[in-house]
């Protein structure tokens, strides 16, 4: 707003993208695996007060395309990959669920070698969280929930034949596990890093598509507005 038929245009294109796109999630994924062997150093903290959840040294071992245009059902081994994580500080704690929730921002990423995908030791992702949980049961067996955006290497998405350039929608599950349990809201740190993976969505075509036109059409607009003046 402010930029005039430009953003005008955008903001109306961009309205109607998301009240025409189907609202069921995307079959085109990728899956980045957690398996549970994970380097020294690996852990997943809570410092106490308003801390982050944070998470480092966390290894993923593997990328796999579930529906892509290109190379479908490929297994891409990750060498050395790890995953580190930040997120928002903490929001709230619901002591009946004994549950963390922590609010957006911070930070993700996953680092490493996909040797068929041309990438060496490089940023394969990187993005910022919408919002995470993490649900503690007595006997200290921890789960992570996330939400996050993120861009991704473009060797990766070029061998999968997915858009580069553009956010992507991605979901965390991890579990780990404290010793003697957390409860009350304490703060905890753990090194017995479990399984879990990365669920990364693929922009939707038709909704790509739509962008586009609504972009152009809007451009036309403009354009015969200027020359009518």
């Amino acid at each position: 707003m402010g930029f005039k038929q430009l953003v005008v245009g955008l903001a109306v294109a961009t309205a109607l993208t998301l009240a025409l796109a189907p609202s069921h999630a995307q079959a085109v994924n990728l899956d980045f695996n957690m398996d549970g062997v994970h380097p020294a150093g690996a852990s997943v903290s809570y410092a106490g007060g308003t801390a982050p959840l944070v998470g480092t040294q966390i290894s993923v071992d593997s990328v796999a395309g579930l529906q892509t245009p290109l190379n479908q059902g490929s297994i891409l081994a990750c060498t050395g990959c790890l995953l580190s994580f930040t997120t928002g500080n903490l929001i709230s704690y619901d002591g009946i669920n004994n549950m963390y929730t922590f609010g957006g921002g911070g930070s993700i990423s996953v680092v490493g070698t996909i040797t068929l995908a041309g990438i060496t030791n490089a940023t394969i992702l990187t993005g910022s969280f919408a919002q995470a949980s993490v649900v503690a049961t007595q006997n200290g067996f921890m789960v992570t929930i996330a939400s996050f955006t993120d861009t991704k290497n473009a060797a990766l998405l070029n061998y999968f034949g997915l858009p580069t350039n553009v956010p992507y929608a991605g979901n965390m599950n991890l579990s780990f596990s404290v010793a003697g349990g957390v409860t009350n809201g304490a703060a905890f740190r753990s090194t017995q890093v479990l399984s879990g993976d990365l669920t990364n969505t693929v922009p939707e075509p038709t909704s790509m598509l739509l962008l586009g036109s609504g972009l152009a059409a809007m451009g036309l607009w403009g354009m015969k507005r200027r020359t009518r003046a």
